[in-house]
Order: structure tokens, then C-alpha cells, then sequence
């Protein structure tokens, strides 16, 4: 019986792989499952995940390599989330990408590339910071995979050579911008909306300004601020002598009289139904404030007859009832 076409591409990765080695990744098929692959790849150089050695899956689909697989990372990394289908042109989040030439090694050099650029907000990304990414970079090597042992035992010694996917240099360099394509641009388009939200409540802000400014209140108001910040404070006194507060300013008719501490008994005595105070949230009258009182306290007195008049029905009707 004829193996399927997927089975000998499989095999055609694996012989592809064994003939010509890399120390910055190695990969196999499960025993009992040639669809699921694991993979250690190490973290790219002269980035926060030199050190790093990272394990994860590979999962092809049935119709290996017509379609692109699922990426999972196992080792906490800080780019990658772990036990999550990762989203990445080389994945199968994207196969309007994905070109059936592509095998497993092309897929580990892009894992690698990827590993320090931005997250963009794609399903999987993380974005941690760059002590914690070296922490957990440092930790990697001890990372233990029930099917394959110490993952950093997988990997081969290192050559000393920095180069790392110079064979498919081009397609990396394409997925890059196809990533981007899908991803970064989303991420701008976020970044404009934020911006255009910002300005939309900067005008707001400005708008209600300038109806607040235009009402005769909102005039009088500044023109209140202004006189009082256009007159000098008085010095401390420590005497105890009793100053009206610093913030007070009397209106008497249309000419404005600010005081601003000083003694009391300077004061000018001023008709109640003519003076206005003016306030940091506003100016609010005092005969205002004095008929607000008024009516509560009215309304607490009429509240109160009512209830002993409703106390004295009930008592009148408890006494007919006992006789």
C-alpha cells in the first residue's frame, strides 16, 4: 500500500533535516504521530533571548504541505504566549501566505527571526519587558518536555557561527512584511483611532469652554478671577485677627470689590440680596442659599405635622375600637 502524499513529504523533511544539521534547532516527529512535531530553536543573538533555548509543537494539518501548520510554544518566553496556537504568517492563522515549497527547516529559522520583533497584538503575542524576556531566557535551559527530556540536551553544540537563516534569507524577509501586512497595520490603525479620540475630547473640552465663557455667568465669573489674581496677597499675620478667606471675592452691583484676607471690620456692610460669592466652582448668592433653607425647613415642619396628625387618627381609632 502506497504512502500518502503527506506521509513522504513528512519523511523528506526529516531526511532533509538529519543530512545537513543546525546548532540553533533541531526537530522530530512524535514516535506514534508523524503530524506533531517538536522543536527546540535558540534565541536569536545579541537580543534579550541569547541564552534562550525554546521548545514547542508543530502540528501539520492532514494535507501537509498544501496548508500551513499550527505553531505552539511550550517554554515561557515572554514573545510567545505557551499552549497557544500562535498567529504568524508561517502559520495556520494566514495560509493565503503559505506556499507548499516550505518545509519544516524554513519554519524554524522564521520561528527564530520572529522571536525579537513586536507583538503587534496578534492571537498568542505576548510583550513583556526586556529583564523579564532574560530572565526567562536563563531558565529556558532547564526546560523538560515529558516526550523529549531536557530540550537543551536536544540541541547540537554550537560552531560559533552567528548566522542564522541565511539560506532562506528572503522568504523570512517576506513573511516579515507579510506579518506586518496583516498585523502592524491593524496596530497603527489602533494608534490613529487613540489619537483621533484624544483630539475629539481635546475640542469637546475646548467647545464646552467657550459656551461655559459666553453665558453671563460664566463672564462674570471670569472677570471675578481675573480681578482677584490682578491683586497682590497680603502678607502673614501671625496676630490672630479674623480675615475673610483668600479665596473669597465680593460682588457689590456692577463694580467688582475683591477682598482678599484683611480684617473683617473693614469690610463694608453690604445688603444680603446684593452680595455674591465667588467660588472655584462657581458664583452661588447667598439669598439662593438662605431660601434653599427656608423651603427645607419648611418641608421638614410639614412632614413633621403630618406624621402626629396621622399618630392621632390612629390613637383615636385604637381607643373606639376598645369601647
Amino acid at each position: 500500500m502506497s504512502k500518502s502524499p503527506s506521509l513522504k513529504r513528512i519523511q523528506a523533511d526529516m531526511r532533509e533535516l538529519a543530512s545537513d544539521p543546525s546548532d540553533q534547532y533541531c526537530a522530530a516527529p512524535l514516535e506514534d504521530n508523524m503530524f506533531e512535531w517538536h522543536f527546540t530553536i535558540r534565541g536569536p543573538p545579541d537580543t534579550e533571548f541569547e541564552g534562550g533555548c525554546y521548545h514547542g509543537r508543530i502540528l501539520l494539518p492532514a494535507d501537509y504541505p498544501f496548508k500551513p501548520p499550527d505553531i505552539i510554544f511550550l517554554t515561557p518566553n515572554g514573545r510567545f504566549q505557551v499552549n497557544t496556537k500562535v498567529c504568524l504568517s508561517i502559520s495556520a492563522y494566514h495560509p493565503e501566505f503559505w506556499q507548499p515549497a516550505w518545509g519544516i527547516r524554513l519554519i524554524l529559522e522564521a520561528l527564530i527571526s520572529f522571536l525579537p520583533t513586536p507583538a503587534d497584538g496578534a492571537i498568542g503575542s505576548l510583550s513583556w519587558s526586556v529583564p523579564e524576556r532574560k530572565r526567562l531566557a536563563k531558565l529556558s535551559t532547564s526546560f523538560h518536555c515529558m516526550y523529549c527530556g531536557n530540550t537543551a540536551d536536544l540541541l547540537p553544540k554550537l560552531k560559533g557561527s552567528k548566522n542564522v537563516g541565511s539560506k532562506y534569507k528572503d522568504e523570512i524577509a517576506n513573511l516579515h512584511i507579510q506579518q506586518f501586512a496583516a498585523h502592524g497595520e491593524k496596530s497603527e490603525e489602533k494608534k490613529e483611532m487613540v489619537k483621533e479620540d484624544d483630539v475629539s475630547e481635546d475640542t469637546a473640552i475646548e467647545d464646552e469652554k467657550q459656551i461655559i465663557s459666553s453665558t453671563p455667568l460664566g463672564r462674570e465669573g471670569s472677570n471675578v478671577e481675573q480681578t482677584d489674581s490682578s491683586v497682590p496677597k497680603l502678607p502673614h499675620d501671625p496676630s490672630p485677627v479674623s480675615t475673610a478667606p483668600d479665596s473669597a471675592t465680593v460682588i457689590v452691583g456692577d463694580d467688582a470689590t475683591v477682598t482678599s484676607g484683611g480684617p473683617v471690620n473693614d469690610s463694608p456692610v453690604l445688603p444680603q440680596e446684593s452680595v455674591e460669592i465667588s467660588t472655584v466652582n462657581g458664583s452661588h448668592t447667598a439669598t439662593n442659599y438662605d431660601f434653599q433653607v427656608t423651603v427645607f425647613l419648611t418641608v421638614l415642619c410639614i412632614g413633621f405635622l403630618v406624621y402626629r396628625k396621622i399618630q392621632l387618627v390612629l390613637m383615636d381609632i385604637h381607643i373606639s375600637d376598645e369601647f
